[in-house]
């Protein structure tokens, strides 16, 4: 708690992020049957008594080592802070229906070529934290606007990046890959 007044009350969560991952997408969960009247840097839903704080879109992740804080203000004459906080992360499945996904060869010089993913959102909603994984018969070099999370064979994940993690509803982000072409000859 910051401060308190008449039956009103301020107070501050500080989320801390001490692993060497990013947290995305972050929502945290408590027991609590206090009123809030104003929230900030975050919004709210309520179920019975348990309280789901949600990240404000503009900070919805939390680097290695940094925090993310939201305020709030509630009333009651009896202020009580939760004993326990849950942060929730689990990420969230989206239909193949929900958004479309294009690839096209934008250079081509023999030995390898430049290429864009790109994947529209055709929802109303938000995408957030985006992935995809997909088979590709050629080794990547170079990945723009994404980030190379696996590579096995030929399959690929590749994630957002900072910058581009959300796609707004009928909007499009694209990755743009730099690949060698992979040929195999069977032996006759």
């Amino acid at each position: 708690m910051t401060n308190s007044w008449s039956s009103n009350y301020q107070g501050n969560v500080k989320i801390f992020n001490n692993s060497d991952k990013i947290i995305h997408d972050w929502s945290l969960a408590y027991v609590n049957d206090l009123e809030t009247t104003q929230l900030w840097n975050a919004s709210e839903e309520v179920y019975n008594s348990v309280k789901f704080v949600r990240n404000a879109g503009y900070n919805q992740d939390i680097l290695p080592n940094e925090s993310v804080e939201f305020g709030f203000i509630g009333t009651s004459d009896d202020v009580k802070i939760p004993e326990k906080f849950q942060l929730i992360t689990a990420p969230s499945y989206v239909d193949p229906s929900d958004y479309s996904a294009s690839f096209n060869i934008l250079n081509d010089w023999g030995t390898g070529y430049t290429a864009a993913l790109t994947l529209t959102n055709e929802t109303n909603r938000i995408i957030e934290d985006w992935f995809i994984d997909f088979e590709w018969d050629s080794q990547v070099d170079t990945v723009w606007n994404a980030v190379l999370l696996e590579q096995n064979g030929s399959h690929f994940v590749m994630g957002n990046s900072s910058y581009n993690q959300n796609i707004e509803p009928g909007r499009s982000v694209g990755d743009f890959v730099s690949a060698e072409l992979k040929i195999t000859f069977d032996e006759q």
